[in-house]
């Protein structure tokens, strides 16, 4: 079972278990029909199910019968789960057998803001993928484009990413990509801001660097990284706010600035 937050993308992470050549099947068949054929085509590769959270009974079901299976016929079955597998039960009236069994072994896909200083590089090969394929006319991301996409927040992960590098290659005007013009559709993808959620279960550490995660993306995204006005607005000197940002997992914004 592979968990994440919305918009991970999973199935990318999905394909990269896959052996070279080894077939991939993905939303071949409702599950609710599924069959020993199905497991005969995956043989040796990889049965993908999307979102656990989506399936009904009837679905869950024939997901059993092909979990049951897929061992005779070599398949590896890998699923992804937005929610854990006491929220699958509790939330979503997954069959508790069925969820143990998927959950035998769980890997955690990172968000995007856990690998902020990729998200340039991303960006950058996804807007040549799509020069490439000859689906935009040439572009090219400036430096100033690149450091806005790495100081975004990011809430709809890898998702979003490539939503607003696409929308970013249909709507500029000119080969060079902007600043002004990644503004533009960041300004547009970005929703508002759900109140978080705190777990008050949590031991006091742990409540305690929830929260100042939270408090602390927000800040950057609302200064765009800047991290003298950050440091300004949270009334921490500089060099303790590098050291606080590090801890917390968070991108340390724009050090040249006085």
């Amino acid at each position: 079972m592979l968990r994440g937050e919305r918009g991970m993308m999973p199935e990318l992470f999905a394909r990269m278990l896959a052996p070279p050549g080894a077939p991939f099947l993905a939303d071949e068949t409702p599950l609710a029909e599924a069959s020993s054929e199905l497991l005969a085509r995956a043989a040796g590769g990889i049965l993908f199910v999307p979102e656990l959270t989506r399936l009904g009974r009837a679905e869950q079901k024939g997901l059993e019968f092909l979990v049951a299976r897929a061992d005779r016929h070599k398949v590896r079955v890998v699923s992804f789960s937005g929610a854990d597998v006491k929220g699958l039960i509790d939330k979503h009236d997954f069959d508790p057998e069925l969820a143990a069994r998927l959950s035998e072994l769980v890997v955690r896909l990172p968000a995007l803001r856990e690998f902020i200083e990729d998200v340039p590089d991303l960006a950058a090969l996804l807007l040549a993928q799509m020069v490439e394929a000859r689906a935009c006319p040439p572009r090219h991301l400036t430096v100033a484009a690149l450091n806005a996409l790495r100081h975004h927040a990011w809430s709809g992960n890898l998702a979003e990413l490539q939503g607003v590098v696409k929308n970013v290659a249909h709507s500029a005007f000119e080969e060079e990509v902007k600043l002004e013009d990644v503004e533009r559709v960041l300004a547009a993808h970005t929703e508002p801001a759900a109140p978080p959620e705190f777990a008050l279960d949590r031991p006091y550490r742990q409540a305690r660097e929830a929260f100042e995660r939270v408090y602390f993306e927000n800040l950057l995204a609302q200064e765009r990284g800047s991290m003298s006005r950050v440091a300004e607005r949270s009334g921490l000197e500089r060099t303790h706010l590098y050291r606080k940002l590090k801890a917390l997992g968070l991108p340390v914004g724009k050090r040249e600035e006085t």
